[in-house]
């Protein structure tokens, strides 16, 4: 019968170490700093323009936020969206009740990422 007794490496070899140094960085810490603060700047900005100016803004960039928001606050995948994309869609009427169910309806018949379903909305909503 075979010995089933595992390998050991002798106590004289060194095991091998991986530090955060040994990875090659493809981003550079300024680079990712800038592009955190342009998201975050641009996030605090359709909030503000959000808030302050709802019935001034065009329905171009009320839909354009709604969208931002939805797809920035979320976690959690596709079907966790869908409540806040039909408040956000349907209630300012942009989309009646019965073509968003039925674009969802559309969408999840087929394979693949829900992202669809936003530009299905969004032709619905500027047309």
């Amino acid at each position: 019968m075979p010995s089933t007794s595992a390998t050991t490496l002798p106590s004289s070899t060194p095991l091998p170490t991986t530090t955060l140094s040994s990875f090659p960085s493809l981003v550079s810490w300024w680079l990712g700093t800038i592009l955190l603060v342009l998201f975050l700047l641009s996030f605090i900005t359709i909030l503000l323009l959000r808030a302050l100016l709802p019935g001034i803004v065009p329905r171009a960039f009320s839909l354009f936020s709604s969208l931002y928001l939805a797809g920035t606050i979320i976690f959690g995948g596709g079907p966790v969206v869908i409540p806040l994309l039909r408040e956000y869609i349907v209630s300012p009427g942009w989309v009646s009740p019965r073509d968003f169910l039925l674009g969802l309806a559309i969408i999840q018949s087929f394979p693949g990422p829900n992202f669809n379903f936003a530009v299905y909305l969004g032709a619905l909503a500027t047309k």
